[in-house]
C-alpha cells in the first residue's frame, strides 16, 4: 500500500514546529532509529519501509525510496522511517537525582548529544526554556540516537522552574565560575547550561551565586556533572568526562584511569561498568 497524497502533505509538515504541535506528530528516520523506537512506548501512527526491510520490520507498510523522499527530512533519504504521537507530558519525576535545565540550547546536534548523555546516566527527564530547539525537531532525534524516545523534555520559564524546585541549589556553567572538580555538589542540584554562543542568560546568572567553570565541550559538562554526582559515593570517586566521540575516565585529581573509548561503545555498554 503506496503513502496516499494526504498523507504526504500532512508528514510533510512534521518539519516545522507548529504543525508538530498542531497534528501531535513527529517523524522518526532510519534502522537504527525505528529500531530503537520500537523498544520504547512510543505509539507509532505510521510505519513504512522499503522492500528489503521488511523482513526486520515486519509490521511496516512497503514503499518505494522515491515515496519516503517526499516525506524524509533528511539529505539522503531513510529507507525505513515512523511517524510517531508526541507522548502527553507526565508530572515532573522526583528520583532524587540533579536536575538539568537547557537555557536557550539552538543546535539539534547539541540538544540531541545532551539528551543521549543524560540517557546513558539513567535520567528520564530534562527541562528547558522555552528557547531551547524542540527536541523533537528531526535533527534532535536523529543526533540523539533513540535517546529522545526515553528522556522527558520539559519547556518551561526558569522562573516557574525554580518555584517547582524551590529547595534545590542552583549551579550555572560559566566561563568564570569555579572548577566544577573543587567541592562536592549539593545532593538537590539543579546545573544550567546555556545557550553555545552566549551562555547562560543573565537573568538566571543573577538569581544564583553558584557559578562553574563551564568546559568548553557541551558533553563534557553533562558528563562532568552526572558522573561527579552519580559516582560521589564510589570507593574511585570516578568522573567520566566526554570529548566529543572520544571519552576519558578521571579520578578526582584529574589522573587519567582510561582513554580513547568511542562513545558508540560507551553509550551501549552498561551503565555500572565501574
Amino acid at each position: 500500500m503506496s503513502i496516499s497524497k494526504t498523507e504526504i502533505k500532512k508528514f510533510t509538515s512534521l518539519n516545522r514546529k507548529s504543525k508538530r504541535k498542531e497534528h501531535g506528530l513527529f517523524l522518526a528516520e532510519g534502522e537504527k532509529i525505528c529500531g530503537e523506537l520500537l523498544k520504547s512506548n512510543i505509539v507509532i501512527e505510521a510505519f513504512f519501509a522499503t522492500n528489503k526491510h521488511l523482513e526486520k520490520f515486519p509490521d511496516a507498510r512497503e514503499c518505494t525510496v522515491s515515496e519516503l523522499n517526499k516525506i524524509s527530512q533528511l539529505k539522503n533519504t531513510s529507507e525505513v522511517l515512523a511517524v510517531c504521537k508526541i507522548p502527553e507530558k507526565s508530572k515532573y519525576m522526583d528520583d532524587q537525582k540533579p536536575l538539568f535545565f537547557l537555557d536557550g540550547i539552538n543546535d539539534p546536534g547539541n540538544m540531541g548529544s545532551i539528551l543521549r548523555s543524560l540517557d546513558w546516566f539513567g535520567y528520564q527527564q530534562v527541562f528547558c526554556s522555552n528557547h531551547t530547539v524542540d527536541s523533537y525537531n528531526n535533527k534532535v532525534v536523529m543526533a540523539s540516537m533513540g535517546s529522545v524516545f526515553r528522556v522527558n523534555a520539559f519547556y518551561l520559564d526558569f522562573k516557574d522552574f525554580k518555584t517547582e524546585f524551590k529547595n534545590h541549589t542552583t549551579y550555572v556553567a560559566t566561563m568564570d565560575g569555579e572548577t566544577i572538580h573543587s567541592k562536592m555538589l549539593e545532593k538537590k542540584s539543579i546545573f544550567v547550561i546555556g545557550n553555545e554562543s552566549h551562555g547562560v542568560s543573565g537573568e538566571i546568572t543573577n538569581q544564583t551565586n553558584k557559578k562553574n567553570n563551564a568546559p568548553k565541550n557541551m558533553q563534557k559538562i553533562i558528563f562532568c556533572c552526572c558522573g561527579g554526582t552519580k559516582c560521589s559515593k564510589s570507593r574511585n570517586n570516578v568522573i567520566f568526562v566526554v570529548y566529543s566521540s572520544i571519552d576519558m575516565i578521571c579520578d578526582r585529581k584529574n589522573k587519567i584511569l582510561k582513554k580513547n573509548i568511542f562513545l558508540r561503545s560507551v553509550v551501549g555498554a552498561k551503565r555500572n561498568f565501574i
